[in-house]
């Protein structure tokens, strides 16, 4: 049987809240991309029911808030100061994000929703396991 602390739960969580955001933004990236076909087919996504607009702001939103997460672990000392490293990746995301903002489309531009996935995850992982193998 495993035995599980439920006192980590919360940290377990806003440790994974990045990684979260990140894969619902491709999932979101997706249907913004695909929103005039889903209109024509009558698809409900979310950016249907929502509207292009507020959708754009949303995936705007989620990246800004996961942002947040990995300050919050950082100052909660649930990830290591080296974790301040993920600001610079944000920039990246950041800049993706408004690209993709600015001209959604699944050809040119969802691509940078999928890089975005990968410099979250990675950047965290890094921090992670260098944490862990320096053990800072």
């Amino acid at each position: 049987i495993l035995d599980f602390n439920y006192k980590h739960l919360g940290s377990i969580l806003l440790v994974a809240l990045p990684f979260m955001g990140a894969i619902a933004n491709v999932m979101l990236a997706n249907n913004i991309s695909d929103l005039d076909d889903d209109l024509k087919k009558r698809r409900y996504t979310l950016p249907v029911s929502i509207g292009k607009n507020d959708a754009l702001f949303l995936f705007n939103l989620i990246y800004l808030a996961t942002g947040g997460t990995v300050l919050l672990a950082v100052i909660a000392k649930q990830l290591p100061l080296t974790g301040l490293l993920m600001v610079f990746v944000y920039g990246l995301v950041m800049r993706n994000a408004r690209r993709f903002s600015e001209k959604p489309n699944k050809k040119t531009t969802f691509p940078l929703a999928l890089m975005n996935l990968n410099l979250i995850g990675g950047g965290l992982i890094l921090i992670i396991g260098t944490a862990i193998l320096f053990k800072l």
